[in-house]
């Protein structure tokens, strides 16, 4: 794991720029804010549910760093944010759903089909992240929790010392007698 260390801050900025890069594009895009307009709250959730994998991808990347380095603390840390991402992305689909039919009953019908199979691949996706933000909460919980437990069981059992008999260090084998 020591050896890993080294490529802990490359491997960290990789995995903020994979969340936040992706966030940010959804930011500027829907540029100016109308959250008033069911037209613009519809497209800003298009946008952001085209993002959702790549951020999804860069907290997997930090968060298996850091159980990789036992860095408990961070594991736990990545695991909120994970969870509060999951839980707001299932509390912005029943808006998103209010905001499709909206825009529905305004547009041409020969454009209906077209919009429903937009926000039907929208909430797949959303839904699909939300899935995989619960399972790396539950994952990396777990995994920093079992981290603390191996930790204590080691400081409960003292260090490992090996000693060689008396016969062999006096001659400087390494052979088992």
């Amino acid at each position: 794991m020591e050896r890993l260390r080294p490529l802990a801050p490359s491997a960290y900025l990789v995995a903020l720029l994979l969340v936040l890069v992706p966030l940010s594009e959804v930011v500027l895009s829907a540029q100016p804010v109308r959250l008033g307009d069911a037209n613009w709250r519809f497209g800003a959730v298009g946008f952001l549910s085209r993002a959702l994998m790549t951020s999804v991808l860069g907290l997997l990347l930090a968060a298996a760093v850091a159980l990789a380095l036992r860095q408990r603390r961070t594991l736990r840390t990545l695991s909120v944010l994970a969870l509060l991402g999951a839980i707001l992305l299932l509390l912005v689909l029943p808006l998103f759903g209010l905001d499709t039919v909206e825009v529905r009953s305004r547009i041409q019908p020969q454009a209906r089909a077209a919009l429903l199979a937009a926000g039907g691949v929208a909430v797949g996706k959303i839904l699909a992240s939300a899935a995989a933000l619960l399972l790396l909460a539950r994952g990396g919980w777990r995994a920093s929790r079992r981290a603390a437990r191996e930790e204590e069981k080691q400081r409960a059992e003292g260090p490992i010392l090996i000693r060689q008999p008396a016969t062999q260090a006096a001659a400087g084998s390494s052979k088992p007698a």
